[in-house]
């Protein structure tokens, strides 16, 4: 008994002191591989920490907007006469979705006009790259396959 309370106690202080490495690790991911691959100096790294706070705060704004006609959207299943109002919440996702892909471009953009020539020469690649990753493998022109299916219309069964 006295093992498993001591086990459970070394169990949680193990979660916390991980917590807490996680939370003070330094930032991972597409700006330390801008930083690294782009060489940059201390005075872009700011202004690149800086356009990505504000590209988030952006973000995060244009997520619950989006979330919240999603919401509402689905909301509307069990409404008679509901098309107007699906019409309108369909627009307004797609006008919602339309200003993110605006707002990723104007990101990357600034963040390209913070670099000098040579570093724009590699951002243009290191962006088409991640652009060729998000490519659907097998669909050279990105579209989704086609659904086959079964002779009554339903999609074939997965035995």
């Amino acid at each position: 008994m006295i093992f498993l309370a001591v086990l459970n106690v070394a169990l949680l202080v193990f979660i916390w002191l991980g917590h807490n490495r996680l939370a003070q690790k330094p930032r991972q991911g597409g700006m330390r591989v801008l930083e690294e691959r782009l060489q940059l100096n201390e005075e872009q790294k700011q202004r690149l920490n800086q356009l990505r706070d504000e590209h988030f705060k952006n973000m995060e704004g244009l997520r619950v907007a989006s979330q919240a006609a999603r919401k509402e959207l689905h909301s509307l299943w069990a409404e008679t006469n509901a098309s107007d109002k699906v019409t309108e919440l369909s627009q307004r996702i797609g006008t919602i979705h339309a200003a993110i892909e605006k707002a990723n471009y104007n990101h990357f953009a600034q963040i390209r006009a913070i670099c000098s020539p040579e570093q724009q020469k590699i951002f243009d690649g290191l962006i088409q790259d991640v652009l060729r990753q998000g490519e659907r493998p097998g669909n050279p022109n990105g579209r989704r396959p086609r659904d086959k299916r079964g002779p009554e219309g339903l999609p074939p069964s997965r035995n």
